[in-house]
């Protein structure tokens, strides 16, 4: 990996003021205060946000994939449409990560409109996935006997997110309350 530079958090965080795309990728931005910054879209690839707190932040469509998130505040954060493939999540509580499994790592976490879900390159909602492990076709990258190798490992992660989204269930209401004017 390449080395990580440093950002100034208050370009960062008026970017789109000045009519600028938020950008941070690879940056060193641990313990920023980033409190309700207008980061949509914004490219923090491989950023380093360690503990920064990410509170209210509108991160919608913002590309945070492969990025170190430990243990940042993100609690009513925007993050509809995010991407967290291969993100360091350790210390998010209201977020699931499952690593290991035959079809991918598993990515569930709330949005204003719901409960998103990511297994390796299939993205959709908790329902969703359970109609195509229902049946043999439509997988993607997977026929035959690995649909049937990768089955149970799903099942067993969609009793896990079932029980996560009830432990959680006040989430999608805070989020969608909190940003309803712009969703």
């Amino acid at each position: 990996m390449e080395k990580q530079f440093a950002v100034n958090v208050e370009e960062l965080r008026t970017a789109w003021v000045r009519g600028v795309k938020p950008e941070a990728v690879n940056a060193q931005l641990a313990g920023a205060d980033l409190r309700g910054a207008d980061l949509r879209g914004a490219d923090m690839r491989y950023a380093n946000l360690a503990g920064a707190d990410l509170r209210h932040a509108d991160l919608w469509h913002a590309d945070l994939g492969a990025a170190d998130l430990r243990y940042a505040d993100m609690r009513y954060a925007n993050l509809w449409a995010v991407s967290l493939a291969h993100t360091n999540l350790a210390g998010i509580d209201f977020i699931l990560q499952l690593r290991g499994m035959p079809s991918g790592e598993l990515i569930l976490w709330p949005t204003p409109k719901g409960w998103a879900l990511q297994v390796g390159c299939w993205k959709g909602a908790v329902d969703d996935l359970r109609e195509l492990i229902a049946g043999d076709e439509g997988w993607p990258e997977a026929y035959g006997d690995e649909v049937a190798k990768r089955r149970p490992f799903l099942e067993a992660a969609l009793t896990l997110c079932d029980l996560h989204m009830a432990r959680h269930a006040n989430q999608v209401t805070m989020l969608a309350e909190q940003w309803k004017e712009k969703n």
